[in-house]
């Protein structure tokens, strides 16, 4: 794996901006919502906000785009319903801020074809930090 990938993968993308690329690309038209040019213009306007430099800018993009993907490759797992609410909006569940968080902090997998959350340790973190939330 090179190296570019590996920072990626072990790379958290803080919360705060995470979280503000989540509520950026729900706000997209639904045209740009489904195409990688219209998230990918998004996530580059929301990190020039943020006032990211142009040399973390290309780690945050793509870690932010894989986190988000991974975050969707686990909609068919049982566990995910426990964390979300459907809406009529093909793409556009409800989910728990602590689905957002554990998203933005756990290590990707990567293999040949994408990159994804191995589920049974993305939704146990994500259970840490709902019962951190509470104490």
């Amino acid at each position: 794996m090179s190296s570019f990938l590996d920072r990626v993968r072990n790379r958290p993308i803080p919360l705060d901006l995470f979280k503000a690329a989540v509520r950026a690309i729900s706000d997209l038209p639904q045209e740009s919502r489904q195409t990688m040019e219209g998230r990918a213009n998004c996530i580059i306007r929301l990190l020039q906000e943020f006032g990211v430099k142009a040399r973390n800018a290309s780690d945050l993009l793509t870690g932010i785009s894989f986190r988000l993907e991974a975050l969707v490759r686990l909609t068919d797992e049982p566990e995910y319903r426990a964390w979300s609410v459907k809406t009529d909006t093909p793409g556009m569940d409800y989910i728990s801020e602590d689905l957002v968080e554990a998203a933005a902090i756990e290590p990707l997998v990567c293999d040949d074809t994408c990159a994804r959350f191995d589920p049974h340790s993305f939704f146990k973190r994500a259970l840490e930090i709902s019962e951190a939330s509470r104490s």
